[in-house]
């Protein structure tokens, strides 16, 4: 383990990664983008000249900037430049599940529930609305509310978001699950990539918004955040925790990315030299820029002693490969520490051109009419088209947990003709919960009761029971629920909302348990001991430990944070306009008995469903259905691959049930191989697809075989292992339907 001191002496030593700057072209003909430049700026600076290559352009601008405007471009608030055309700047924004501010936009279901529908094409079509939707607030804003303060102002940027979150949930009990993903890498992988080009655009030379990944890297835990340490191996870092990064990087061209607070195996992120200059530079080619989390910098020197002095804490976290930084330090105190021979001219401008060069990949110094998204109107804020998306979000994200017969059959749907009255209670019936990084929503929110109520119409009877708060001088569990077990028990159903909000899991907040709180669950069990048809929906953003409701309430709905729409969806599934079809993106787990310490990160012990040998309360890639769905021929095109070589996987299914639907099929591999402690099974591949009932489909699922490589540490690199791969198929990690074999022959050391 490398020494403090030892670790000053080398970030003192300068960025390795230097801005290369092309050739000057000095052409003075070309068109020249006046629009953003106060009178007076010399008409022909190069910088301007959108004919010359965009490296030709920033480094122009940067040589023509003091050494304190350079640094004062590289903190969260950048002051303006009047000379130069540089306007103030705030990059403080969140498109995670829609835009914060200024205003009002769409809110999107969380991340988990977005996670859920495991449909890369939806996430790609909701990004897509949340950018068209920044961008039409600043194209109508830009220019009219500078004088506004911040926090409603131009000030806060509408063109950069620190979005998504792509750590993994390794542990539900971490109080940012639900901004995640889930637990797999594959699955975070592909929505991921999908997630930054929608926020991004496809324009080959303008971005619509950049996207900023976070929080880079191996970050699962609010406790001691700020001073925390991931000790964890090089072959959980490269195949699990960086798997999602490594995507919206390589493949999504993700233009930034935020680093962590937490030190990794003893190094911070935000000086961790071998992580953003080794990998993200070296490996993934990254091009863009990279933020620090807010006070990170502050921290090598408050958190960690990493640092002794403000100064050496900015030169460290520079010299690392660090661009620009939330919290000012760098601002405040890299002139000095230039002064002390701590960081060079090089690095300061490295960093100034990186964060200018996604100013003019913005579009900020052309012409108007240069930049598509600049005719995008702000129109389409909260527009029909919008709504529409939100409310097919909230739909796909439910998950069916359990679906039991009552009666003679399933208690869900429910049936307009059987059902007559409805009982519905519990603490998050009546308001909208819309979970942490979430905007003031355009349309007014659908609370559960008003979905209720107007899907019900004049058909049922809505008796709601409003939750009364515990009395803390009673304690809990020490409550009598008559307001909700008398309507109960004079109802054909009885609905109880229940779950968990912000206040219990968030940013800064773990769960110290997975369990319901002990009122919620003795409201659960009066109801279910009054009306035995009960039906339990969960509002919340992780797994809830809820073994006794599974043995004793016969149908349970997961419906996450379902966005501003959540209240309709919520009644579409359980009246059976829609079809259940999410899926589980993480693992429910019994109790918190059945998991590792928090502060353990090796996944392979016991961790997800790749590692847990126990029998979880509901398996990874779990959601039932109101129809059946057959699985049939499973059939692989090659019984013998090779490195490069991809596997096209085909499969039928069949819908034999009553209802059309959505199936999400799964392919799972095993690698039988002489690696040590292989996981149990893994996805690779997937496709969520309609089939009417009736029908039969074949689903083609295609595997290339290098996505099969393993972290060999030894050889710092991905290695194809010859070995017997063992393909299933079916609709959980827990529900293998089918399986075949292939043989992988030959080895390769080359990256993934």
């Amino acid at each position: 383990m490398m020494r403090a001191d030892d670790r000053v002496v080398r970030f003192q030593r300068g960025a390795r990664y230097l801005f290369v700057f092309a050739p000057m072209v000095l052409v003075f003909s070309g068109i020249f983008a006046q629009s953003n430049v106060p009178e007076g700026t010399a008409s022909k600076a190069s910088y301007l000249d959108t004919t010359l290559p965009l490296d030709a352009r920033v480094h122009d601008l940067v040589s023509r900037l003091t050494l304190d405007e350079k640094i004062s471009l590289l903190g969260e608030t950048e002051p303006e430049i009047p000379r130069l055309g540089i306007g103030k700047y705030h990059y403080g924004n969140e498109a995670l599940h829609g835009v914060i501010r200024p205003g009002k936009f769409t809110v999107f279901p969380m991340s988990i529930g977005l996670a859920s529908t495991w449909d890369p094409d939806l996430i790609h079509e909701m990004t897509t609305a949340i950018s068209d939707e920044a961008r039409g607030r600043y194209n109508a804003d830009h220019g009219e509310m500078e004088s506004i303060p911040p926090p409603h102002g131009l000030y806060n940027g509408l063109l950069a978001f620190w979005s998504p979150n792509l750590n993994m949930a390794r542990d539900p009990r971490w109080g940012r699950t639900g901004e995640t993903f889930g637990e797999d890498p594959f699955l975070t992988s592909q929505l991921a990539v999908a997630f930054v080009r929608g926020l991004q655009g496809d324009d080959p030379r303008y971005l619509k918004v950049v996207s900023t990944p976070k929080h880079f890297a191996v970050h699962n835990q609010e406790k001691d955040r700020m001073q925390g340490q991931a000790n964890v191996s090089l072959k959980a870092m490269q195949e699990y925790y960086f798997a999602g990064f490594r995507a919206a990087i390589t493949e999504g061209k993700a233009d930034s990315i935020m680093t962590s607070y937490n030190a990794i195996n003893g190094v911070p992120s935000t000086a961790n030299h071998w992580l953003l200059g080794d990998v993200l530079r070296d490996q993934w080619k990254f091009q863009g820029f990279v933020v620090t989390d807010c006070g990170a910098v502050s921290n090598l020197v408050k958190g960690f002693h990493l640092a002794k002095t403000p100064e050496e804490a900015a030169a460290m976290a520079i010299n690392a490969g660090v661009d620009l930084e939330c919290g000012g330090n760098m601002q405040k105190n890299l002139a000095k520490a230039r002064e002390d021979g701590l960081v060079t001219d090089a690095s300061i401008d490295r960093a100034a051109g990186n964060v200018l060069t996604s100013h003019f990949r913005l579009g900020m110094f052309d012409p108007p009419e240069m930049v598509p998204y600049s005719k995008i109107s702000a129109d389409v804020i909260g527009s029909p088209a919008h709504e529409e998306i939100a409310l097919r979000a909230a739909q796909e994200s439910m998950v069916l947990l359990k679906n039991a017969s009552n009666l003679g059959k399933p208690l869900l749907p429910l049936s307009r003709k059987a059902v007559r009255s409805i009982a519905v209670v519990g603490p998050y019936a009546a308001a909208a919960q819309l979970g942490d990084y979430s905007g003031e929503p355009f349309h007014a929110p659908i609370a559960p009761l008003d979905g209720m109520r107007t899907e019900a119409g004049n058909v049922a009877k809505i008796e709601y029971v409003p939750y009364t708060q515990p009395d803390p001088k009673q304690g809990s569990g020490a409550r009598s629920f008559e307001k909700e077990t008398a309507a109960a028990r004079k109802s054909d159903v009885a609905i109880v909302f229940v779950g968990f909000g912000t206040e219990a899991a968030r940013e800064g907040k773990d769960r110290a348990t997975l369990d319901l709180d002990v009122d919620q669950e003795q409201l659960v069990e009066e109801v279910t001991a009054a009306n035995s048809r009960t039906i339990v929906v969960l509002i919340n953003g992780g797994p809830m430990a809820i073994e006794w409701i599974d043995q004793h309430v016969p149908a349970i709905l997961e419906a996450w944070y379902p966005g501003e729409q959540g209240g309709t969806a919520i009644a579409d599934v359980l009246f059976g306009k829609v079809d259940p079809s999410g899926r589980l993106p993480l693992t429910f787990y019994r109790s918190t008995d059945q998991l590792p310490a928090m502060s353990d990160y090796e996944v392979e012990h016991g961790r997800t469903y790749q590692y847990f040998q126990g029998k979880p309360l509901y398996p990874f890639g779990h959601g039932l259905s109101y129809t059946k769905f057959n699985y049939s021929n499973l059939s692989l095109d090659k019984r013998i691959a090779k490195p490069g070589d991809v596997i096209h996987a085909k499969v039928d299914i069949a819908n034999r049930g009553a209802f059309d639907g959505d199936e999400v099929v799964q392919l799972y591999v095993h690698e039988d191989s002489s690696l040590p402690n292989p996981p149990i099974r893994k996805l690779a591949a997937f496709r969520r697809i309609r089939i009417p009932k009736g029908k039969t489909t074949t689903v083609s699922l295609d595997l290339p075989v290098d996505s099969l490589k393993v972290y060999s540490e030894e050889r710092k690199d991905f290695v194809s292992v010859p070995g017997t791969i063992r393909v299933e198929v079916g609709a959980s990690s827990g529900d293998i339907r089918l399986s075949s074999t292939f043989s992988l022959e030959g080895a390769s050391t080359h990256d993934r």
